[in-house]
């Protein structure tokens, strides 16, 4: 983020950069201890959803991977809760991503309110609408919500999509592409070579060369 502060500097590293503007735009939450929360669920996407910022088709979560596991039948939640899996365990990444979703499900539960801090939106609960927007693409598990049993990841998604300014956001020009994501290990050949091309996806741009 070139100027962040007015005096020339630049912010680097994404969750800094998403934080720092949170603020900036009145999301981060009302109180102390919502900016916690927020902080705390925050953290706990990007190590499970986002990989620890390394891709978005990991190890702990893959939407490919669920989208294939819908294609072969799968329904329901063979995986137990993410707060009883070890740290380092044998589980399957379809248990895993399913794991990893119910964490957020678990807390729009617990709230009842909506949104997962509070009773209006926070940046977390645009990251987690970014990432259940993919999921719910066409070409991935439309129907998860439904399939896997994430009822209120379900309403929430819908809920959100409708708030005219993201409503507004996702059908304009000025939205970045879908684009399909690197394969492949980090730093390997196969990775280097894959990714950044335009998919089709919902309200998706086409980017014009």
């Amino acid at each position: 983020l070139y100027n962040f502060d007015g005096k020339g500097n630049s912010l680097a590293e994404e969750t800094a950069i998403t934080q720092f503007l949170a603020r900036q735009l009145g999301l981060e939450g009302n109180t102390e201890a919502d900016k916690a929360l927020a902080n705390m669920l925050y953290q706990q996407l990007w190590c499970t959803i986002r990989n620890n910022g390394v891709t978005h088709d990991g190890e702990h979560y893959s939407a490919p991977v669920l989208r294939d596991a819908a294609r072969q039948g799968l329904t329901g939640r063979p995986a137990p809760r993410f707060q009883e899996m070890h740290r380092v365990n044998n589980r399957s990444r379809v248990e895993r991503s399913l794991a990893a979703l119910g964490v957020f499900e678990e807390q729009l539960e617990r709230t009842g309110t909506g949104f997962l801090v509070g009773d209006f939106p926070t940046y977390v609960d645009l990251a987690l609408f970014v990432n259940l927007f993919e999921l719910a693409e066409p070409d991935r598990v439309p129907d998860f919500a439904e399939r896997f049993n994430f009822p209120r990841l379900g309403a929430f998604l819908e809920a959100m999509e409708s708030r005219p300014q993201l409503a507004a956001y996702l059908r304009s020009s000025g939205r970045i592409p879908r684009y399909s994501r690197p394969v492949g290990a980090p730093g390997s050949k196969a990775r280097m070579e894959s990714g950044y091309e335009y998919c089709p996806g919902k309200y998706s741009p086409r980017p014009e060369y």
